[in-house]
């Protein structure tokens, strides 16, 4: 790859679009893929991504893949899918966990936000309730909650 300088409108155009990113994506279910890095790229071809992703930002060196997945209305209709991706992810020593989702998003609870379960699940969300009464930090992020 090269780099290529962009200067004047076509600079403010593409800062504009960088800034109203985040707000482009607030409705998206964002999926965490992690995998030794060597592993990644085969992992991410077997989950088929082209078919779900609105979008997907990979950090190779540290094995990590973030997919956005946009027009998600029941967090229950992922759940096949995520599950699938779970399995390949597994077989390959790596994991798969949505990281963020909408508030709204019908059966959000049911989204496998976490590997914490049991014992270190109702740790996580004492913790929250002690030190975040009110819900109001990283809403959306917190798997417990």
């Amino acid at each position: 790859g090269r780099a290529v300088l962009v200067e004047g409108a076509a600079a403010g155009a593409a800062w504009s679009a960088l800034a109203e990113l985040p707000a482009a994506h607030a409705a998206d279910v964002r999926v965490r893929v992690g995998a030794r890095s060597h592993d990644l790229p085969d992992l991410l071809a077997a989950l088929e991504l082209d078919r779900a992703a609105a979008g997907v930002a990979v950090r190779a060196a540290l094995g990590l893949a973030y997919v956005s997945l946009a027009n998600v209305t029941d967090g229950a209709a992922l759940l096949p899918t995520l599950g699938r991706w779970q399995r390949l992810a597994a077989a390959r020593g790596g994991y798969v966990v949505v990281e963020a989702a909408p508030l709204a998003l019908a059966s959000r609870a049911a989204l496998p936000f976490g590997s914490a379960t049991g014992s270190a699940a109702a740790l996580g969300r004492s913790l929250v309730q002690s030190w975040d009464p009110r819900g109001t930090i990283n809403q959306g992020r917190v798997p417990w909650t």
